[in-house]
């Protein structure tokens, strides 16, 4: 069995998984003609992205990007854990924290939108755990002061 790096492996035109994330997951390949390692939670086979198992056909292979732990991005959409970002402009998307990121107009925690924000004032410290532009605070993505 071909070891591709500690979270992958091949067998004949199987890709197996076993990670933090997933116990055991397989994906079968009719061939494998390309495969690119991205880093352990991230490949792509026939320039299809695959992220802790999960297959993202649509992904731009050629434009993505791991931005941080739980977060990547192509040209075109922007990810927390594997799940879409919806409303996320790839082009300005930049990750403050583990929770937060934003875009030139919307500020996210993990995938939901913060609503009343203005996204370039948002600023996350680390110490108090709090989210801010300055007129609402947030704590986990819950908006605790306006």
């Amino acid at each position: 069995m071909p070891v591709i790096n500690s979270s992958y492996a091949l067998i004949g035109n199987t890709l197996i998984l076993s990670n933090w994330k997933n116990e055991f997951n397989t994906i079968a390949f009719d061939k494998i003609e390309f495969l690119r390692v991205l880093d352990e939670r991230t490949i792509t086979i026939n320039k299809i992205l695959i992220h802790d198992g999960k297959v993202f056909p649509d992904a731009d292979v050629e434009s993505f990007v791991v931005l941080r732990r739980d977060y990547f991005k192509d040209k075109n959409s922007a990810y927390y854990d594997g799940q879409l970002i919806g409303n996320a402009r790839a082009s300005s998307f930049e990750v403050l924290s583990d929770d937060y990121s934003r875009d030139s107009e919307n500020v996210f925690f993990k995938t939901n939108q913060l609503s009343g924000v203005v996204a370039k004032d948002f600023k996350y410290d680390y110490p108090t755990n709090l989210g801010t532009d300055g007129r609402n605070t947030f704590r986990d993505g819950k908006l605790i002061t306006r």
